[in-house]
């Protein structure tokens, strides 16, 4: 585990784990094909949202990103 400092607020910890499978990852879901499909063709451009609390961010139909607070 790689400890992840300074992104989440005071209270809080996120560590990175990296090779580690999980069985809730998408990966471990998708088939071959699928997880080729998921794979970007070409080089991505970064994207800003401005969203508030009680709001949801879709990206695609691959992830969900909920905003509590």
């Amino acid at each position: 585990m790689v400890p992840v400092n300074g992104v989440m607020p005071a209270g809080c910890q996120m560590f990175d784990t990296p090779g580690v499978p999980h069985p809730f990852q998408l990966t471990s879901i998708l088939t071959a094909e699928e997880s080729r499909m998921l794979l970007p063709s070409r080089g991505l451009r970064p994207r800003t949202y401005r969203t508030g609390a009680g709001t949801t961010l879709m990206l695609g139909a691959v992830a969900r990103i909920d905003v509590i607070e």
